[in-house]
């Protein structure tokens, strides 16, 4: 009123979604960053991570050839470089990757030492079990579902809660050590047929161009190592 002004305005927003495909191009981003890149990344999931190959397979054969990476990293305009494009290929038998070697990819890529969230996972953990580094079981039970960012099942809840191994009798669960299980039971293999939406599902996934795991991860590593080298070099002699 005219006594007493208020100090406040009115704030209009309008928020507008993401359209579908600048969101599916972060994704891929988000991929790439993960496997040829150097940044700490938040986790996709098993959607999130169709989504990115349906977006670097531009022309929709189920399969990613090195026209298609050129294309996707130019609109993209970042430090994928055509060096770096090349390297990676070079990962993948015949220069080409099948949507089973780009889950695979990730999975060797992804590390909690590469998850962005890891140390937010922790804090919001630590902040519900009141600034201590172990929580009780029961306590981890009921609020999981609300801090982890990707949606499991109870059943893997269980599994991930196994997997450290506890003692008989112990009631209470590392924080450090749990995220670490959870960044590394962020993406357990599922049925690749129907995981990507438009393969057929009667059609096998994989051909001649299956590449073993551990030999994916070794390339992988020495792509890795050679983008450190590099990094380190004075500019002059890059």
């Amino acid at each position: 009123n005219a006594q007493y002004p208020s100090d406040h305005f009115p704030v209009f927003v309008r928020f507008r979604m993401k359209e579908s495909y600048q969101m599916q191009r972060e994704l891929a981003r988000a991929w790439l960053e993960c496997v040829a890149g150097r940044e700490k990344v938040h986790p996709l999931t098993m959607a999130e991570l169709r989504d990115a190959f349906e977006f670097l397979d531009r022309d929709g054969n189920h399969l990613i050839h090195r026209h298609d990476l050129e294309e996707v990293c130019l609109e993209m305009e970042g430090n994928f470089h055509a060096d770096m494009q090349n390297c990676l290929l070079n990962c993948f038998p015949d220069h080409i990757i099948t949507y089973d070697n780009f889950i695979k990819a990730y999975e060797a890529s992804l590390s909690h030492e590469r998850m962005r969230c890891i140390g937010e996972l922790e804090s919001a953990f630590e902040y519900i079990a009141g600034g201590k580094h172990a929580i009780p079981l029961e306590t981890l039970d009921v609020v999981f579902h609300e801090i982890t960012p990707i949606s499991f099942s109870d059943e893997e809840v269980k599994e991930m809660i196994r997997r450290l191994d506890l003692p008989e009798g112990q009631h209470h669960v590392d924080l450090r050590r749990f995220c670490e299980v959870i960044c590394k039971a962020s993406f357990p293999q599922c049925d690749l047929r129907c995981s990507l939406h438009g393969f057929d599902a009667d059609a096998p996934l994989e051909d001649d161009r299956r590449c073993p795991t551990k030999e994916l991860h070794m390339h992988l590593n020495h792509l890795h190592a050679g983008m450190a080298y590099s990094l380190s070099l004075p500019a002059a002699h890059q």
